[in-house]
């Protein structure tokens, strides 16, 4: 029997809340996130989202491999997850080493969410 799993995400605006987006605010959330059950942490992806969209309801975001690295740190069994990962804008290599590190730092944990995107 497979059971349902849940994952809690980031909060994330724009420009970015201070109080979800240091060290220790997201290391809190991770340890909470755990604490409460959850299978998964995840950060979101917009590396350059535009000033249109930001305006029209669209949001900042962290880099999801640094801020899943803060949230590993704080956590033992909280599996990290990438929501997505947008892998045209990334050069593979640094991809696969940057993916590669956080998996081994957070002993196995990293989910890698991947896809093209929706924007263009």
């Amino acid at each position: 029997m497979t059971s349902m799993r849940f994952a809690y995400g980031v909060p994330l605006s724009c420009p970015l809340n201070p109080a979800f987006t240091n060290a220790p605010a997201l290391s809190a959330l991770a340890v909470q996130a755990e604490a409460a059950g959850f299978d998964a942490g995840y950060v979101t992806e917009h590396p350059a989202p535009s000033q249109r969209w930001r305006e029209s309801g669209g949001h900042d975001a962290l880099d999801p491999f640094v801020a899943l690295a803060i949230m590993s740190y704080a956590t033992s069994r909280l599996r990290l997850l990438t929501n997505l990962t947008v892998i045209p804008y990334r050069n593979p290599f640094l991809l696969a080493k940057a993916s590669a590190t956080l998996d081994v730092l957070s002993g196995g944990r990293l989910t890698l969410g991947a896809g093209v995107g929706y924007m263009k």
